[in-house]
């Protein structure tokens, strides 16, 4: 299960890491198992939800902003994080 946790980890991290890019979402806390935590506007929750990515709504910060949480897995493939990545891509 070790080596299991540590792909869940690692795919985290690349996610992070793809995730940072977009001015339109902010990293929260750093990552250190399997979750990333990011803060984004209401619109932009919407528009995910609109591309069929659906992150776990963690917590409302206030009116317009939210905390949103991603998990990765052992079977989440680098080539799944990019496919999400790409859809992103095109809307923000």
């Amino acid at each position: 299960w070790l080596e299991l946790a540590k792909t869940a980890n690692k795919n985290a991290l690349y996610l992070r890491s793809q995730l940072s890019e977009f001015n339109n979402f902010e990293i929260l806390y750093p990552t250190q198992g399997n979750e990333v935590f990011v803060k984004m506007s209401n619109s932009s929750y919407n528009n995910i939800i609109k591309l069929n990515i659906i992150p776990n709504l963690w917590n409302q910060i206030d009116k317009d902003n939210l905390v949103v949480r991603f998990v990765t897995s052992f079977e989440t493939t680098s080539s799944q994080i990019d496919e999400i990545i790409d859809r992103l891509k095109k809307y923000f």
